[in-house]
């Protein structure tokens, strides 16, 4: 009876010490599958959107008048739908405000939680504007707008008095994200990021190309790599730093390549 109990206990803590092991990578994996389904869901409300795309009547006579088009030809179509957007149009207005105004509420804490755009407005569910991916280290996750705490605790944030990923120039779009939590990883392996990776940015019209120029430590009152530079089109990834000490802050740059 004795031995049985024994083994009993010896079988409970080594399920119990594999369950604690595992759950990180299970939980991964269960959130990786939750932002596929939600980018899945997002994308496919898109269509429907007519704050996003140009009316059935408008799309329907632009494809009637150039049924063989190429994708070089076919440029012009994409990015003519892109401006009569209205949320676009917002975006870009936006993007131009911070810039004439040098993102003078960068260094207020609540500004970066605030969406730069409503888009409940425009008919979305949830607050998020597209999708960040980067190749190298496996990740992908929805961009929420504002950098609040619970949009962070599903996916990366857009942080707020930054540029809005439309890839424009005079723009630096900061995204931010936790160095990792006990659910999922989220930006953990940015250091391993290194100049020349690509990172993917997806908006509701198109998915812009960025190229990691270099990598940045700081103090969390460090601004500087969050601001806006002449005639460029940037990307900041925004992370704590080093895990799990947290005390610096990681800036990764990325500059628009198409």
């Amino acid at each position: 009876m004795k031995q049985k109990i024994i083994w009993l206990c010896m079988c409970f803590f080594l399920l119990a010490a594999a369950g604690v092991f595992s759950y990180p990578y299970l939980s991964d994996l269960l959130i990786q599958n939750q932002n596929r389904k939600l980018l899945e869901q997002w994308e496919a409300a898109l269509s429907e959107n007519r704050a996003v795309q140009p009316n059935a009547e408008e799309a329907n006579a632009e494809q009637a008048n150039a049924p063989e088009l190429n994708a070089e030809q076919a440029a012009p179509i994409s990015q003519n739908r892109k401006n009569v957007s209205p949320l676009y149009q917002e975006m870009l207005a936006y993007n131009r405000k911070i810039y004439r105004e040098k993102q003078k509420d960068l260094y207020l804490f609540r500004a970066w939680e605030k969406a730069a755009v409503d888009l409940r407005e425009y008919g979305f569910s949830i607050p998020v504007i597209g999708s960040l991916t980067i190749p190298s280290i496996h990740i992908s996750y929805p961009i929420y707008l504002g950098a609040s705490e619970s949009n962070l605790l599903n996916g990366v944030a857009h942080l707020g008095e930054t540029s809005l990923p439309i890839g424009t120039e005079n723009s630096n779009c900061a995204i931010c994200g936790h160095c990792g939590m006990m659910r999922t990883e989220m930006f953990r392996h940015l250091d391993r990021l290194k100049p020349g990776d690509t990172v993917l940015v997806k908006n509701p019209w198109e998915t812009l190309t960025y190229v990691v120029t270099e990598r940045i430590i700081g103090e969390p009152t460090d601004h500087t790599p969050l601001l806006i530079q002449e005639g460029k089109d940037l990307l900041t990834l925004v992370t704590c730093y080093p895990y799990p000490y947290n005390s610096k802050r990681l800036f990764v740059q990325c500059e628009r390549s198409s």
